[in-house]
C-alpha cells in the first residue's frame, strides 16, 4: 500500500503509473458498463409501462403514486450528498483545482443509484456527466487506497474521469481529449499516458458488453458533395444560435425553478419534472430519455418539417425541466439530440 508514497512530479515510475490506470480502466469501465445496462434495463420498463397505460389508462393513478414516491426517494438521495447534482463534471474540474473535496464512495453508489433511476425514468437527461463523475470517484478509490501524494490524486481521478466518458459511449479518444482539454486545458504527458490507458481497457470492457458499434451508429458512410458544403455552414449558425439560447437557460434554470416554485425545496424538484413527464410518455413513450435511440429511429424514417419543428420544441422544454431539477443526469446526449432534431428538419426543408 506504499509503494506510491515515494513518487513524486520529477521522478516516478511510468510503468506504475500505467499499471494503476489500467487497475482503473477496469474498475470504472466494469461501473459505467453496468450504469449504462441499468439505465436501458430501467428505461426499458418505464416504455413498457406507458405503453400499457395507453391501453388500461384507469391505472395511470398508481402510476403517479409511484412516480411521486421515486421521486421523494431521489430528492432524498440528492439532499444526503449535494456533490452528485447534475452532470458531475463540474464537481470534478473543482476537485482537480483544490477547491472541492468529495467522498468517493458515498458519490459512486448515491451518482449510480441516483442517475440510473433519473435518466432510466425517462427524464431528459444524459449517461455522460454521471459516467464521467462515476470514473472520477473511482479513481479517487484507487488513490486513497494507494495513499497516492496530491499530484498523484489528480492524475488518477483525471484518469477515472476519462475511462467514465470512453465506456459511456466507446470512445477511448474522445476520453482523453476531455482531460486533456476541457478538465486540465493543457498537455501532460503523464497525465495522457495514464489516461489513455484508463481509457482503453474501460472500453475494451464497454465493448465486450455492448458491442463494437458506435453508440450513434448512423451509418453515413457516403461522401458528402462538394457543392453543398455552403448549406453546412449556414446549419452550423442555426445550431449555434439555439446553442446559446440553450447554453443562456441552461444557467437560469436555478432562478427559473425557484421563481415559479418559491415553497418548493431545491432537492424536490424532481416531484415536477416527474409529473409533467407523464403526458409525454403518454403521447409517446419513445420520445423519452437522452434521445441516442430516437436519433437512429428518427433517421431511418420520413418526417415533415412541422414534426420535427414540434419535437425538437417538446424536447427542449423538456430537456430544460429535466435538468434544472439538479438530479444527476448529463446534458451532452440531448444536446446532441437536439442538434439532430434541428439537422433533419433543416434537410427537410432543403
Amino acid at each position: 500500500m506504499e509503494f506510491w508514497s515515494h513518487l513524486n512530479p520529477r521522478r516516478y515510475r511510468k510503468s506504475g503509473y500505467i499499471a494503476i490506470g489500467a487497475l482503473i480502466g477496469v474498475l470504472a469501465g466494469s461501473a459505467v458498463s453496468l450504469f449504462r445496462y441499468m439505465i436501458g434495463f430501467i428505461l426499458e420498463q418505464v416504455v413498457t409501462v406507458y405503453s400499457f397505460l395507453r391501453e388500461q389508462p384507469q391505472w395511470i393513478p398508481a402510476w403517479i403514486l409511484f412516480s411521486l414516491v421515486m421521486g421523494v426517494i431521489l430528492g432524498q438521495i440528492v439532499k444526503s450528498d449535494p456533490d452528485i447534482k447534475g452532470s458531475g463534471i463540474p464537481q470534478v474540474e473543482l476537485q482537480l483545482q483544490g477547491k472541492m473535496d468529495m467522498n468517493w464512495w458515498s458519490v459512486c453508489w448515491k451518482k449510480f443509484v441516483g442517475g440510473a433511476i433519473s435518466i432510466g425514468s425517462g427524464l431528459l437527461l444524459g449517461r455522460e456527466g454521471p459516467s464521467i463523475q462515476l470514473g472520477a470517484s473511482v479513481g479517487q478509490g484507487v488513490a486513497e487506497t494507494f495513499k497516492a501524494n496530491r499530484v498523484q490524486k489528480n492524475v488518477f481521478i483525471s484518469s477515472g474521469a476519462g475511462a467514465g466518458l470512453a465506456a459511456a459511449f466507446n470512445a477511448p479518444i474522445a476520453g482523453l481529449m476531455f482531460v486533456l482539454e476541457e478538465v486540465h486545458h493543457t498537455f501532460s504527458p503523464l497525465v495522457a499516458v495514464t489516461t489513455l490507458t484508463a481509457a482503453i481497457v474501460a472500453n475494451f470492457i464497454s465493448l465486450n458488453v455492448f458491442g463494437t458499434h458506435p453508440s450513434l451508429n448512423l451509418g453515413n458512410d457516403q461522401r458528402f458533395p462538394m457543392e453543398y458544403y455552403g448549406y453546412v455552414v449556414l446549419l452550423g449558425i442555426v445550431l449555434a444560435i439555439f446553442g446559446l439560447a440553450y447554453h443562456r437557460l441552461t444557467l437560469a434554470l436555478p432562478k427559473i425553478y425557484k421563481t415559479l416554485f418559491p415553497k418548493v425545496a431545491p432537492y424536490n424538484y424532481c416531484l415536477i419534472a416527474f409529473m409533467l413527464i407523464i403526458p409525454l410518455g403518454m403521447w409517446n413513450p419513445h420520445v423519452l430519455g437522452g434521445g441516442g435511440e430516437l436519433v437512429l429511429a428518427l433517421v431511418k424514417e420520413n418526417h415533415t418539417v412541422q414534426f420535427l419543428v414540434g419535437l425538437f420544441l417538446i424536447r427542449f422544454v423538456y430537456s430544460m425541466i429535466s435538468y434544472g431539477t439538479g438530479l444527476p443526469g448529463g446534458i451532452f446526449l440531448p444536446i446532441l439530440s437536439l442538434g439532430a432534431l434541428l439537422g433533419l428538419a433543416y434537410a427537410e426543408f432543403l
